[in-house]
């Protein structure tokens, strides 16, 4: 039987599936980010249909509980989210800086 759960699991699976869809036929995603939401949404998708694979592999791998797991795991994603955003802000920071330098530059010309 599918409980609501499951059901939300797999409504916000597709959601994040259909949102990279678009943004990539935008443009706005390239090729490894479209994989990298797509292999996303598809694993919220698998968790929430098949969830006794989930318990069985996360007492394997040394957790007491498949939420401490995904804690853990959702800790080090955002973490590597950050570090990536950052490193991208520091990119736009100095490329906005150098613009706006050789704009001042040519209009004290």
């Amino acid at each position: 039987m599918v409980s609501i759960v499951q059901i939300i699991g797999i409504v916000i699976g597709l959601g994040f599936i259909y949102l990279d869809y678009v943004k990539f036929k935008r443009r706005e995603f390239d090729t490894i980010d479209f994989s990298i939401w797509f292999g996303i949404g598809f694993a919220i998708i698998l968790a929430a249909i098949f969830p006794h694979y989930i318990n069985s592999f996360v007492g394997e791998i040394g957790f007491l509980r498949a939420l401490d797991m995904f804690t853990i795991f959702g800790f080090m994603i955002v973490l590597w989210i950050l570090f990536v955003i950052y490193g991208r802000v520091k990119e736009t920071n100095k490329k906005v800086e150098e613009f706006v330098r050789k704009e001042g530059l040519e209009k004290v010309k």
